[in-house]
C-alpha cells in the first residue's frame, strides 16, 4: 500500500464532497485558486475528458480579481435546488423502486459511518446518502489508511481499506456513476460538469488504489 496514493485519492474526494454538500462560497474558492489544488493535481487523468475536465478548473478557478461565488452558486440552484429539473443529491433516490428518501440504503450507510463514529450533520433533515456525505466518509476512511501507514500500522491500515473498497463498491458505485453523469451532461454548469468528470476519475483511481491493496 501506498501512503501518498491513499492520501491524494483522500484530499480529492474531501474536495469534491465539500462542493457538492454545498455551493461553495468565495473564500473557499479563494483557497482553492491561492492553494493552487488543481494546478497541482496529484492524481492522473485517465483519459481525455478527464484531462479536458482538470485544464478546465485550472482556468476557471485560478486566483483574480472578481468572484466566482454567485457563478458556482448558480450553478448548483440550478442542477440541485431547481424545482422542475433537480438532480437527486441521494443515493436512495437513484437506487430504490419508489425513489423514497431516507431508505434502505440510507440506513446502511449511516451504519457504516456509525462504525468510525460519524453522524450527519442534520441526520433529522438531510439523509446520509448524501453525494457529499458517502464522499467525504470515503475519503475520511481513504486518510485514516494514509495515517496508519505513516504511523507504520500495516494491519490497521488494510483494515481501513478494506472499509473503504466495501463502501465504494456498495454504495458509490451502485449510483455515483450515473449521478455524475447526469451533471456532466448539463451544459448550463460548466464548472460542476467539470468537477463531475474529475470526480467520476478519482473514484475509479481509488477503486485501482483499494484493489492493488488487496494484492
Amino acid at each position: 500500500m501506498n501512503t501518498q496514493e491513499f492520501g491524494a485519492c483522500a484530499m480529492a474526494l474531501n474536495l469534491f464532497a465539500r462542493l457538492f454538500l454545498e455551493a461553495p462560497d468565495q473564500d473557499f474558492l479563494s483557497r482553492i485558486g491561492e492553494a493552487r489544488v488543481f494546478d497541482q493535481w496529484p492524481l492522473p487523468c485517465p483519459d481525455r475528458e478527464a484531462a479536458d475536465a482538470l485544464q478546465f478548473l485550472r482556468t476557471a478557478l485560478k486566483p483574480r480579481g472578481g468572484s466566482r461565488a454567485s457563478e458556482t452558486d448558480g450553478e448548483y440552484n440550478t442542477l440541485f435546488i431547481s424545482p422542475d429539473k433537480a438532480i437527486p443529491l441521494w443515493e436512495s433516490v437513484w437506487t430504490t423502486k419508489d425513489r423514497l428518501l431516507f431508505d434502505g440504503p440510507m440506513l446502511d450507510v449511516r451504519a457504516q459511518y456509525t462504525r468510525y463514529g460519524l453522524t450527519s450533520p442534520n441526520p433529522d433533515h438531510e439523509p446520509d446518502d448524501h453525494i457529499g456525505l458517502e464522499l467525504s466518509f470515503l475519503g475520511g476512511v481513504m486518510g485514516c489508511a494514509a495515517e496508519s501507514l505513516e504511523n507504520g500500522d500495516a494491519e490497521a491500515a488494510r483494515t481501513h481499506a478494506d472499509v473503504a473498497d466495501a463502501f465504494l463498491q456498495q454504495h458509490l458505485f451502485a449510483w455515483a456513476p450515473r449521478f455524475l453523469a447526469a451533471v456532466a451532461e448539463r451544459g448550463e454548469a460548466p464548472i460542476y460538469g467539470a468537477v463531475s468528470l474529475l470526480c467520476g476519475a478519482v473514484l475509479d483511481h481509488a477503486a485501482n488504489v483499494l484493489k492493488d491493496a488487496r494484492a
